[in-house]
């Protein structure tokens, strides 16, 4: 839940006009998106030792239900990371030569 507000705080901080407030918000953007992405690795690596043996052997409900939803916490952090990173090197790139 925290890290829900944190981003819908740097996507707010996105629609101000001020550059230094969208450039605040991309670096929150990264940061939260970067302790979602070590959280999971923790939870996944820490969960592993507790799966039944339907699970480890990929059953659809395990699939569904475990491997689709963890793989998707893992996946768009890195996105998100990538994405924002590349947009704010951009633009800093674009201030400093205009």
């Amino acid at each position: 839940m925290a890290e829900a507000a944190l981003l819908l705080l740097s996507a707010t901080l996105g629609f101000f006009s001020s550059p230094s407030l969208k450039i605040k918000g991309a670096l929150l953007a990264i940061v939260v998106s970067a302790f979602v992405f070590w959280k999971t690795v923790i939870y996944v690596w820490y969960d592993y030792t507790f799966l039944t043996v339907p699970a480890l052997n990929f059953s659809p409900e395990s699939i569904v239900f475990y491997y689709f939803p963890n793989s998707f916490w893992l996946v768009c952090p890195i996105w998100v990371i990538l994405g924002v990173s590349g947009r704010l090197g951009a633009a800093l790139t674009k201030e400093k030569t205009a």
